[in-house]
């Protein structure tokens, strides 16, 4: 079992968020005020019975880790390692999370040496594809090797993979 799975087994969602925000049992559903954007409407934050919350306000959802993670403000590695420090587990035994912790850590390195030169792409990606400043920040979009570094994150924000639109080999895009 991987150590998010055992941290998910471990801690319930709704006694961890209860610490956060009064919840109220609706049927086989809990409800709150959403202590992730504090919010005033007392329904607007859901658990559901299969331990995975959503605030139909500021879209978060997800399981403990996920809330932990958007509660703090911080990444999902720091919130899988502050829940298992709160379990007593040590995150350092887990093989398949140190791997992946590494390997998102040197793609966000990656990540930040081809934003440093996107310049290179400005004007092909304002002027010929309409994108705007805002866009390429958003995306993390990058410069690498002849080509936009473009980011692929997973559902719990780790950047995990990249494609690349080349512009002097083919294929034209590839991941």
């Amino acid at each position: 079992m991987s150590l998010q799975d055992i941290i998910v087994s471990k801690c319930n969602l709704v006694d961890y968020v209860g610490q956060y925000t009064d919840l109220k049992q609706y049927g086989e559903t809990w409800r709150g005020c959403c202590p992730i954007h504090n919010g005033h409407n007392e329904t607007s934050f859901t658990i559901f019975k299969n331990g995975i919350y959503y605030c139909h306000a500021c879209g978060s959802s997800g399981n403990v880790i996920n809330f932990l993670a958007d509660k703090e403000g911080t990444s999902y590695h720091a919130a899988v390692e502050k829940l298992a420090a709160e379990l007593n587990i040590e995150a350092e035994n887990y093989k398949d999370y140190n791997d992946a912790r590494a390997l998102t850590q040197n793609n966000e390195r990656f990540a930040a040496l081809a934003k440093r030169s996107i310049d290179r792409a400005i004007n092909y990606l304002i002027k010929e594809r309409g994108f705007t400043k805002q866009t390429i920040e958003d995306f993390d979009l990058g410069w690498h090797q002849g080509g936009i570094a473009i980011p692929i994150r997973d559902y719990n924000g780790r950047l995990v993979a990249f494609a690349k639109r080349n512009f002097d080999s083919l294929p034209k895009y590839i991941n």
